[in-house]
């Protein structure tokens, strides 16, 4: 499926699969965040991690890399970990998401706004309350507070 998903297209049991990386640079210890606006399925979500839904058979780890590209001009990314995979049954459009724990020694400087970000920002960790008005999994809430 190319394009927008069309979600009532999908039958009971199918899942739309997004992958995201929470990507920390290696030399200020900040981690990168993306401004989002007038998404129409999920109007509430402001920043998110960057990523993207699986749009066909692929390599997950090569395709987060590319949806990293798209959307904050990274180049030189390093998936660690898979962090959490999760489903989430308590919206209508059931999605398997897929979290990973990503470094760059990058300079900050080099990561701009992409497809559907319109900001991208590295903060500290613990600040991610201060800008997520989506639910934030508890597990990553772990893992951000602990990540140093």
């Amino acid at each position: 499926m190319e394009g927008k998903a069309n979600f009532k297209l999908f039958k009971e049991g199918e899942f739309i699969v997004t992958l995201v990386g929470i990507i920390l640079n290696k030399k200020t210890r900040r981690i990168l965040i993306g401004k989002r606006e007038g998404d129409k399925l999920v109007p509430e979500l402001k920043w998110s991690f960057p990523g993207g839904k699986l749009e066909s058979a692929t390599n997950l780890e090569e395709h987060l890399l590319n949806e990293i590209k798209k959307k904050t001009g990274l180049e030189k990314v390093d998936i660690k970990k898979i962090l959490l995979a999760r489903i989430t049954p308590e919206i209508e459009r059931k999605q398997i998401i897929l979290y990973y724990y990503c470094e760059t020694d990058k300079n900050e400087e080099d990561a701009g706004a992409g497809e559907k970000f319109v900001e991208v920002k590295w903060i500290n960790s613990k600040d991610w309350k201060n800008y997520f008005a989506t639910s934030v999994h508890p597990n990553i809430i772990k893992f951000l507070e602990k990540l140093k």
